[in-house]
């Protein structure tokens, strides 16, 4: 049987996945989790300290599918291949998660970079850089600033998810609509990338 907070957490992302950060009340929450308000503020004194828990969990759960890929013994391109896939999956399962990364990235910048930094399980970025530069020096791909090569996989991933309420309004997409097209634009992202790597 789960736990109360469990309970609540499970709650709260289902709350936060239908209405967003700013729409979810925690009043909303303590009925989803069928418990009361006082309940609710005891595990969690702020809906965005609950908001972060929720986000924390969600990281963890994908980090290690993260580590897992790049372990794997497959070139650099296949890794983010795989890597692109189970991040707009990530994604289009957490709709609400990317508006609010980039709000607190942009209105609170060093406690949200904290909070990623203290959330990390351990995801050895290091042996990214290494995957890389070996398939460089085996002729495979270009040299290339790895920043840059972050930055774009970032943006074409995640940049649809912050524009889905323009997408949505302008194509008259529905939320099952803008992820079944999300699941067809992880080749077009793919082929983007890799594209940018052959020699």
């Amino acid at each position: 049987m789960m736990d109360k907070r469990t309970k609540i957490l499970e709650a709260a992302r289902e709350v936060f996945l239908r209405v967003g950060y700013e729409g979810a009340r925690m009043r909303d929450i303590a009925e989803q989790a069928e418990v009361n308000k006082g309940l609710l503020h005891y595990y969690f004194k702020t809906k965005k300290a609950l908001f972060l828990e929720v986000l924390r969990g969600l990281m963890h759960a994908f980090y290690p599918e993260v580590d897992v890929i790049i372990n794997m013994d497959i070139s650099f391109l296949e890794k983010m291949e795989l890597f692109v896939d189970k991040y707009i999956d990530m994604l289009s399962k957490n709709l609400f998660v990317p508006f609010f990364i980039v709000q607190e990235m942009n209105l609170n910048t060093e406690e949200f970079v904290s909070f990623v930094r203290q959330s990390n399980p351990g995801v050895d970025f290091t042996a990214v850089l290494e995957s890389l530069q070996k398939d460089v020096d085996a002729g495979l791909i270009r040299p290339v600033n790895p920043i840059h090569l972050l930055l774009n996989v970032l943006s074409l991933s995640i940049f649809p998810f912050i524009a889905r309420p323009g997408i949505k309004e302008v194509t008259q997409m529905s939320d099952a609509e803008f992820v079944e097209f999300m699941k067809l634009r992880k080749r077009v992202i793919t082929e983007t990338l890799i594209n940018s790597l052959k020699l």
